[in-house]
């Protein structure tokens, strides 16, 4: 799986953070929940990029619902 990764499929934690709009911390504990799937390269780990923005549509949606109850 590694070998067939490119930029498009992946994204780094900072990448992430950056896309979400929120600290890398918060991007590893999506991860360490298992919010995010990732991948291990020898350059350290990396976010399947499609997990990433299924997590951010889902909390984009999670907002929308919240507002509407008001």
């Amino acid at each position: 799986m590694i070998a067939e990764l490119t930029h498009t499929d992946a994204a780094t934690i900072a990448e992430a953070a950056r896309r979400g709009g929120v600290h890398v911390n918060t991007v590893r504990k999506w991860i360490d929940r298992g919010h995010l799937q990732v991948v291990a390269t020898p350059l350290g780990r990396v976010i399947i990029r499609e997990s990433l923005e299924q997590l951010l549509r889902d909390r984009a949606q999670e907002v929308e619902t919240a507002i509407a109850r008001r």
